[in-house]
């Protein structure tokens, strides 16, 4: 307990104090919907990263896109959200000017990385929907690392200039903290970070609608159209039987080839219309704010009202909890994944329960040395809480998953509690003894 009283008294010793704070009425409930919101974000884009890194299966080119988007709002959830909602419910910055340049940084990085992703995700579902034949052979792993690389490299690029000193003058008071409104640079990361992905994914999927459409009238007729490398368009006379399901062209091509073509092209169809919720929600998340943030700073007479601008803010900021329960909970393999992760595994030669496995966490986070740890440890063959969870994670791949999972929530529970009583302390109502 000493210790951890000793990491808040550091805390509140490097906090900036924030004139005239007063407790609003509104401010608790706001505080638990911002918990709630930040909590759901978190654990969802950790469960995405974890399926994928979990299970083979999973680890296509396609959802190397699908995990880095995950990631960006995963990093988004951790590193600046609960920032965010501290500044949201103190009204105030209390952490000093130059994490505040740093946490405006890391929101460009982490919001253009999730905006970019959703643009990589929209023109891969347009190659694997244009050329469902070669899909695997133009969309590789390594290919998909260089575009991955490209994306964080841009988003660095975009996130580093306000440091650099391309923003406003910021104000006397350290307790104030906003979103560079440069207006020159509020146009160029506007339109770097939204406005030329917006139209990549429009461009896209328009383009995969018309091949949807048109493939699959073609095949409701009987007829498709084949480009052939070197002949030339071909047409091509598909002839599916409902008993025999046998599919003949006139190149005496096996129906084996094109059954797995049609269910291929199912499939590519079935991610094609999700991927029209993922950009309509993405539309309608982030539009907004991008039309407030250059309108504002290029005339002033044109910003909202600040409570329009908050609004606005957070929803763009909601893009980041939707995502993981869009794209990736519409595949089976994910849904399968996330069931494999939240369900607490039977293994015989684990004697630990979830809830002993939740008060060990908690226990060592507050640094509390009771008898029957002790016990669990010395009934676990091993002296250390480290050796001990390592011990855990050891037995079993479906275990170690788990634990995984828990780390995670461990993380997230730290990070929030830090947080929270920031805001406690500022407001004064708060004693340690």
């Amino acid at each position: 307990m000493v210790v951890f009283a000793g990491n808040l008294s550091a805390w509140n010793q490097s906090m900036v104090p924030c004139p005239h704070l007063t407790l609003k009425p509104r401010s608790v409930g706001v505080a638990c919907l911002l918990a709630a919101f930040i909590s759901l974000a978190a654990l969802g884009n950790a469960l995405v990263i974890l399926s994928v890194l979990y299970n083979r299966q999973l680890q296509t080119a396609t959802n190397f896109f699908t995990g880095n988007l995950a990631l960006a709002d995963l990093l988004l959830s951790v590193c600046v959200l609960p920032f965010s909602a501290t500044l949201e419910v103190l009204g105030c910055w209390p952490f000093g000017r130059a994490f505040c340049d740093v946490w405006a940084a890391l929101d460009v990085l982490c919001c253009t990385a999730s905006i970019l992703s959703v643009c990589a995700i929209a023109v891969d579902r347009y190659v694997a929907v244009r050329h469902s034949l070669h899909y695997r052979i133009m969309v590789t792993r390594g290919r998909a690392a260089v575009a991955l690389a490209f994306i964080w490299a841009v988003c660095a690029g975009l996130s580093v200039p306000p440091l650099l000193g391309w923003k406003e003058v910021p104000p006397n008071d350290t307790s104030v903290c906003t979103v560079t409104q440069e207006p020159g640079y509020a146009l160029f990361s506007s339109l770097l970070s939204f406005y030329l992905p917006l139209a990549v994914v429009l461009a896209v999927y328009s383009q995969v609608y018309v091949v949807v459409r048109r493939t699959t009238l073609s095949l409701q007729t009987g007829v498709k159209r084949h480009r052939d490398y070197g002949d030339g368009a071909t047409e091509v006379v598909l002839r599916i039987h409902r008993r025999g399901a046998l599919v003949m062209d006139e190149r005496g091509r096996s129906r084996r080839a094109h059954t797995r073509w049609l269910l291929r092209f199912s499939r590519e169809k079935k991610a094609a219309k999700n991927l029209a919720v993922v950009v309509g929600i993405f539309i309608l998340c982030w539009l907004p704010f991008f039309l407030i943030l250059p309108l504002g700073s290029v005339f002033p007479a044109l910003r909202p009202s600040e409570v329009v601008f908050k609004v606005v803010f957070w929803l763009g900021y909601s893009n980041s909890c939707i995502n993981p329960f869009i794209y990736p909970c519409s595949n089976l393999e994910f849904r399968r994944a996330f069931s494999r992760l939240l369900r607490f595994p039977r293994h015989r030669r684990q004697k630990m329960s979830r809830v002993q496995l939740w008060c060990l966490c908690l226990l060592l986070y507050f640094n509390i040395d009771y008898e029957h740890i002790q016990n669990m440890l010395l009934n676990s063959g091993t002296t250390t809480p480290a050796l001990f969870i390592y011990s855990l994670c050891t037995k079993s791949t479906s275990f170690c998953q788990h634990n995984a999972f828990m780390i995670v929530i461990y993380i997230i529970y730290l990070i929030t509690n830090e947080i929270l009583f920031v805001c406690l302390c500022q407001l004064g109502s708060f004693t340690w003894g």
